[in-house]
C-alpha cells in the first residue's frame, strides 16, 4: 500500500511464501516488520518493501537503519528527483562499500527522461563511485502505468547474480571480514602490557584477527570469481 503524500510507503512490509509465516515469525519481529503479506509465488524469497530512507518521518529511518544489516540484499529504487539525495549518499551509501556486491540500484520512471536517460544514469554512477562503489550496477524501470511497465532487465540482473545460497554466505564473508577488520584495529589501539602473558595473548588477538579477515577475504573472493 502507498500513501497519497510523502512519505508514500508508510510500513515496512514481508511478503513471503504461503505457509512460511511460522518460520519466518521470529526474523520479521527481530526487524520490525509488522506487515506480513504470503505469496505462493515468493517460493524461498523473502521481500520486504521499506519506507522511504529520507521520510520526514524520524521513525521510519529508524526502520530503514534497522533492518538494513539484516537482509542478504538490498535493491534501492530511485526516481529522476531524488537520486542525487545528500541524505541517500552521505547517510547510508558512503558507508555501504564494503558491502557493494549485494546492492541493485535502479532508477525507474526512466520514460519520464527520453534522451536525458543516459545523462542521469552516468550522473548516478558517478555518484555511487564518490561513495566508494567501483563497479555499481545500475537499471532502468518503469514501474507504472500497469500497462506499460519494463521491469525485465532488473528481473534478468537478479536473476543471473543472487543465488539464494550464494548470496547468503558472501554476506556473511564480508560482515566477517569487517568484524575482523574492526577487532584487529581496536587491538592495535591498546597499550602492549607489562606482563608477558598478557603481552602474548595481544599479540594472539592480533594475529587471529588477521587469520579471520585473510581467511574470510579467500571465501568472498571464490564466491564472486
Amino acid at each position: 500500500e502507498t500513501g497519497v503524500v510523502r512519505p508514500t510507503t508508510q510500513h515496512a512490509t514481508a511478503v513471503f511464501r504461503t505457509g512460511g509465516a511460522a518460520d519466518l515469525r521470529g526474523l520479521f519481529d527481530s526487524v520490525g516488520v509488522e506487515r506480513r503479506v504470503a505469496n505462493a509465488a515468493a517460493a524461498d524469497l523473502v521481500l520486504i518493501d521499506l519506507p522511504d530512507f529520507d521520510s520526514t518521518a524520524e521513525s521510519h529511518r529508524h526502520v530503514v537503519e534497522h533492518v538494513l544489516p539484516r537482509v542478504d540484499a538490498v535493491v534501492w529504487v530511485l526516481d529522476p528527483e531524488k537520486y542525487a539525495d545528500p541524505v541517500l549518499h552521505r547517510g547510508f551509501l558512503s558507508g555501504a562499500a564494503d558491502h557493494e556486491d549485494l546492492f541493485i540500484f535502479v532508477l525507474n520512471q526512466a520514460d519520464r527522461l527520453g534522451s536525458e536517460l543516459p545523462i542521469a544514469v552516468a550522473s548516478l554512477a558517478r555518484l555511487l563511485e564518490e561513495d566508494g562503489f567501483t563497479d555499481p550496477p545500475i537499471v532502468t524501470t518503469v514501474a507504472a502505468p500497469a500497462d506499460a511497465t519494463d521491469v525485465e532487465e532488473l528481473a534478468g540482473l537478479l536473476e543471473d547474480r543472487w543465488d539464494l545460497k550464494t548470496t547468503a554466505l558472501r554476506k556473511m564473508a564480508l560482515d566477517v571480514k569487517r568484524i575482523a577488520r574492526d577487532g584487529w584495529s581496536a587491538t592495535r589501539e591498546l597499550e602492549s602490557p607489562d606482563d608477558t602473558e598478557s603481552r602474548d595473548a595481544l599479540a594472539l588477538a592480533r594475529a587471529t584477527f588477521v587469520w579471520l579477515g585473510v581467511s574470510a577475504h579467500d571465501v568472498h573472493h571464490r564466491l564472486t570469481t
